[in-house]
């Protein structure tokens, strides 16, 4: 069962997500190999988590248009847990969430 949102834990979501977007940010690298290409973009990712804020799913929705920009994406997920937990205003056993990750040099 998803996470579901509700008008009383709407505020609690978006604190929750605004603490997932800051450890997003502190493990963001730029790849090397894109810095070399000039390469640039927003990679639209989805990810799953669970109660314990562990990723269980993740993939591109959106390309940022460089392949090493899309891996690195979905590399960043991964190095990012394990996120905060799901707080307990929030039901269900996982939170899917999308969110646009910019590659800019």
């Amino acid at each position: 069962m998803q996470g579901q949102i509700t008008p009383q834990n709407s505020s609690v979501l978006v604190a929750w997500r605004s603490q997932i977007v800051a450890v997003i940010e502190r493990n963001k690298r730029y790849p090397e190999t894109s810095a070399r290409r000039g390469e640039h973009g927003v990679a639209q990712v989805f990810f799953s988590l669970d109660r314990q804020g562990r990723l269980i799913d993740s993939r591109i929705v959106r390309s940022s248009g460089a392949s090493a920009l899309d891996e690195e994406a979905l590399g960043l997920l991964r190095r990012s847990q394990p996120f905060p937990p799901v707080p307990a205003e929030i039901l269900g056993d996982h939170v899917n969430l999308i969110l646009p990750l910019r590659f800019v040099k």
